[in-house]
């Protein structure tokens, strides 16, 4: 008898809860969970948003490679706005080219940044100095390079 006592509490126990949570409204977690999911998923995804997301990414990616780089970067980043950024995306890949002042930047990120917060997979760091900027006025891309040394496919000396 005290076994289906104890059998009859469990399934009353369980039989409340399913009509609290189908009638009553009552969830758990996990029915949570699940609405939030849906919700999240049919979401339609605004420019406001992508374009907020996409300039705090570059943003924070700026930041963190100048961190990384000089010591003082709180000094090089204090003017650091989307107004003195430039940015253009390889198309076809999430590929961006970033200009902020004298710094030149290339980030790859893993997935679409003007969808998720993330910081780049791969990042390089140029900082355009006044011999490059002389050597880039006296040299058109795409123009053949100054040879200052010799041809590697060509000997030294000439031998007799």
């Amino acid at each position: 008898m005290n076994l289906q006592v104890l059998v009859s509490i469990f399934l009353l126990f369980f039989a409340t809860q399913i009509f609290a949570e189908r009638i009553l409204g009552t969830t758990g977690v996990i029915s949570d969970f699940s609405k939030i999911e849906e919700i999240m998923r049919n979401k339609k995804i605004t420019k406001e948003y992508r374009q907020k997301t996409l300039e705090k990414n570059i943003l924070t990616a700026i930041r963190f490679s100048l961190l990384k780089k000089y010591p003082d970067y709180q000094e090089r980043i204090k003017d650091l706005s989307m107004d003195k950024v430039k940015f253009e995306q390889q198309k076809g890949t999430y590929n961006y080219f970033i200009n902020y002042n004298d710094y030149y930047f290339y980030y790859n990120f893993a997935t679409d940044p003007e969808l998720y917060v993330q910081l780049p997979l791969d990042d390089r760091l140029y900082l355009k100095t006044p011999e490059i900027e002389e050597e880039m006025k006296e040299t058109p891309p795409g123009a053949p390079k100054k040879e200052n040394s010799a041809n590697p496919n060509k000997p030294l000396m000439n031998n007799p």
